[in-house]
């Protein structure tokens, strides 16, 4: 199961973590993945591709202009999705890392989706905005059972992350109108709703590695969960 990485970015803080989780995923080798970074921080980002690439990574990085539009998240990510090799794309803010298992798993889970949602937590093992639907489309949300399929037609996939096959989102790209924070996430769920095969998988998962804003806020109540699940998935361990 081959995966490109489509991580747009402003600042390279989380960025060796992120790409230290996906190289050292069980069972992955360099040609299962490629890594794009888009965006630009002088110099920094020059040394850590080098880093990768002496070590046979195949990662590239696609300079990006952050002058032109402030907050131009969907065109980075358009440019992103464009670039990519590969079918199964991981769409990605940068200050996010895989847990352990999470390729393996979803090669498990397979490729029958256009569109799909694993696990998402916070540092502290609390839900972030994974398999969710708007009570409306303005920062409120309740979560589903990740086995509850009931609202497919109604959800809402954060900006943040998610998992997307290539054609889909060549066919449903971001607005480039609507730059960060101007619901550009919530227009493209709302657009594409009524035409995706949106699955979860609840055996990979990804962790925020940002404490800041994001801990501390009050997010709605978990619904009561699934026993199995968190007993397989009990410590949220990111990979190394």
């Amino acid at each position: 199961m081959k995966w490109s990485f489509c991580i747009p970015f402003i600042r390279t803080q989380y960025l060796e973590k992120f790409i230290n989780s996906i190289v050292n995923q069980e069972e992955i080798t360099t040609n299962d993945y490629q890594i794009i970074l888009v965006g630009q921080e002088p110099g920094i980002i020059n040394d850590l591709i080098k880093k990768y690439q002496k070590n046979k990574v195949n990662i590239i990085h696609i300079p990006f202009d952050e002058n032109i539009k402030k907050g131009w998240i969907t065109k980075k990510k358009n440019v992103a999705v464009r670039a990519s090799m590969y079918e199964n794309l991981v769409i990605s803010h940068d200050y996010f890392a895989l847990c352990e298992g999470w390729y393996k798993e979803f090669k498990k889970f397979g490729n029958d989706w256009d569109v799909c949602m694993n696990q998402i937590r916070l540092l502290d093992n609390r839900r972030f905005r994974d398999w969710c639907y708007p009570r409306q489309w303005w920062g409120d949300w309740d979560w589903l059972k990740y086995d509850d399929n009931s609202m497919i037609n109604k959800m809402y996939i954060s900006g943040s992350y998610w998992c997307a096959k290539k054609s889909f989102m060549l066919s449903n790209p971001l607005d480039e109108n609507r730059v960060w924070g101007q619901g550009e996430d919530c227009e493209w769920s709302a657009r594409c709703q009524s035409k995706w095969n949106y699955k979860m998988n609840k055996n990979s998962v990804v962790k925020v590695l940002k404490k800041e804003n994001f801990i501390e806020h009050d997010h709605p109540p978990e619904p009561l969960v699934d026993p199995e699940m968190h007993l397989k998935n009990n410590n949220y361990t990111i990979q190394e």
